[in-house]
């Protein structure tokens, strides 16, 4: 990830030194970076208390449980 970075910054500079306008590259890589955090949120929340139902064995195999109208016996635990 930081190897692109760098080919990203070094990319804008030669662009900037050639005369090409960069601010409107600079503003859509902004905007996209806004885009996929704001899109990468469920994910990483979702991931998170997957870790956290694993650590805290908030659940075992053989539990009855009944989650947002589901109900059933927990056959298996795993991300």
């Amino acid at each position: 990830m930081l190897k692109y970075s760098i080919y990203f910054v070094g990319g804008v500079m030669v662009l900037d030194e050639l005369g090409v306008p960069t601010t409107s590259i600079l503003a859509g890589a902004g905007v996209l970076g806004l885009a996929v955090g704001f899109g990468a949120q469920n994910l990483v929340r979702d991931v998170l208390s997957g870790f956290f139902i694993l650590f805290e064995d908030q659940f075992a195999v053989g539990d009855y449980v009944k989650i947002a109208g589901a109900e059933g016996t927990v056959q298996e635990i795993g991300l």
